[in-house]
């Protein structure tokens, strides 16, 4: 902050310099200016690089619950128990969300995306400061054109205009000399301030990132633990069926008996052929048939805010917003 000051200042004595009339601007004035904008935009940035951090680490847990459900499904649809290691993975994500990842948001959003915001919006009336400081260089160089033009003329009829506009074009110079320091004071205080709100805000980042690192550790080991202390699992029927993935003699394992298949409705016309809908992460899904958007929606895997479209439908819907959808999904 000192050698970005001195280098204003130092900057300052070089220059002062200003062409009256010209259409050119004070260097330093610029120069400020322009290191505000960064400030500005930088403070703009801070706050949605730490909402984005949060939003990954929702990901990160979701994903792994996400994950285990996937598991879990996986060993049902072989008729054969989770394991432990299966739950624990949901467990997992369920504790590191609401021990680690939940805090970690209300922390960094109250001393952190709370305070960039309010810093952001002290270049607000700076911006106005400048427009108005513009607004009267315009002025001052209109008038300043006419002063010229007139002064060129050897009419003697327009010596009383010429006056008038020398005096309007003194009055702006004045403004404008005027806004211009007060503009540089305004920018000067702005940049003293600059310690003041970053450095809270840096040390809150670095506060709660480790300790949200620190908690899902402990969240991880919790459930670790878990596992370790859990009795091994009993094996179901399918226990041959393990083991034929697991070994070569594919011949020497007898499968299991099939189960009878329950009678399944017929889908309505308006709903036959293909579908699709979008995942948790707003993806694109498909195409499923309307059946296996139903088998999804009875486990849980769809509800009534997912977005599906095909059949009859002419856009994407919420579930929820097509009624007859909702309970055909339900009954089938």
């Amino acid at each position: 902050m000192k050698t970005f000051k001195r280098t204003l200042i130092q900057t300052s004595q070089a220059i002062k310099t200003k062409v009256k009339g010209s259409g050119s601007d004070d260097e330093e004035y610029i120069y400020m200016q322009n290191s505000i904008d960064k400030l500005s935009k930088n403070s703009e940035h801070l706050a949605k690089y730490a909402g984005q951090l949060v939003d990954n680490f929702h990901a990160m847990t979701s994903t792994l619950r996400f994950m285990g459900k996937a598991f879990e499904e996986m060993y049902l649809t072989t008729d054969d128990t989770p394991p432990e290691e299966v739950k624990q993975l949901v467990k997992i994500a369920e504790e590191m969300d609401e021990m680690a990842v939940k805090p970690f948001q209300a922390a960094v959003s109250r001393g952190f995306i709370e305070p960039a915001n309010e810093f952001h919006a002290l270049f607000a009336p700076l911006k106005d400061k400048h427009a108005q400081r513009k607004k009267i260089q315009l002025e001052y160089d209109y008038f300043s054109d006419k002063v010229k033009t007139l002064s060129a003329s050897n009419k003697g009829d327009k010596a009383t205009e010429l006056v008038r506009m020398k005096e309007k074009m003194q009055t702006y110079e004045e403004q404008y000399d005027e806004s211009t320091r007060e503009n540089k004071q305004a920018m000067r205080d702005l940049m003293d301030r600059r310690p003041d709100s970053l450095d809270p805000m840096v040390q809150t980042m670095l506060k709660e990132l480790m300790n949200c690192t620190r908690k899902m550790a402990d969240a991880m080991e919790k459930a670790t633990a878990a596992v370790n202390n859990s009795a091994p699992r009993a094996r179901s029927s399918s226990q041959g069926m393990s083991q034929k993935f697991g070994g070569m003699g594919i011949s020497q394992v007898q499968k299991p008996l099939p189960r009878p298949s329950p009678p399944t409705k017929e889908v309505p016309p308006q709903y036959a052929g293909e579908w699709y809908f979008l995942d948790s992460d707003l993806k694109q899904q498909g195409p499923v048939s309307f059946l296996d958007l139903s088998r999804d929606y009875k486990k849980g895997m769809l509800n009534g805010e997912t977005h599906i479209f095909g059949g009859n439908l002419a856009e994407w819907r919420k579930i929820a917003d097509e009624g007859a959808i909702q309970r055909t999904l339900t009954s089938l």
